[in-house]
């Protein structure tokens, strides 16, 4: 079964507007084992022209490879070469789906039709981005 982030961009890339249904292509390999055991999968979709990685943890975009002026595909975006890299210490959001807010809520606390909310203050004294264990970033 195709993992629901990714049915939108094979949606996307077999769309006759973008190119023919034969130059479209989707391939999956290992890409590691995260920090709780679980298999993560490098899901490569191409339309002929371009090509992008995604992995499952986290819908992380990892590649995305256009052609330069000359017509070599390239990677124009930052990222890892297996999920241990998006775990670790090093990674500054690379390519993450960022979720369920796309900033830093101050003090980690907010108020939405009068209910108050607390949040995990993963930012210094703030939220950010929808963190802690269970963001979008981290799971499957």
């Amino acid at each position: 079964m195709m993992r629901p982030q990714l049915a939108l961009v094979a949606l996307l890339t077999s769309c006759s507007s973008m190119t023919s249904p034969s130059d479209t292509a989707i391939t999956s390999r290992h890409f590691g084992t995260d920090n709780s055991g679980q298999p993560a999968t490098l899901w490569t979709l191409s339309n002929g022209k371009m090509q992008i990685d995604v992995t499952d943890h986290g819908a992380t975009l990892v590649a995305v490879r256009t052609p330069d002026r000359a017509g070599f595909l390239d990677d124009i975006v930052l990222g890892f070469d297996d999920v241990s890299g998006y775990e670790s210490d090093g990674n500054q959001y690379f390519g993450c789906t960022a979720g369920r807010v796309c900033n830093r809520i101050a003090n980690g606390t907010f108020q939405l039709d009068g209910y108050d909310y607390v949040l995990k203050k993963n930012n210094g004294p703030n939220h950010l981005h929808g963190g802690g264990s269970r963001s979008f970033d981290k799971v499957h």
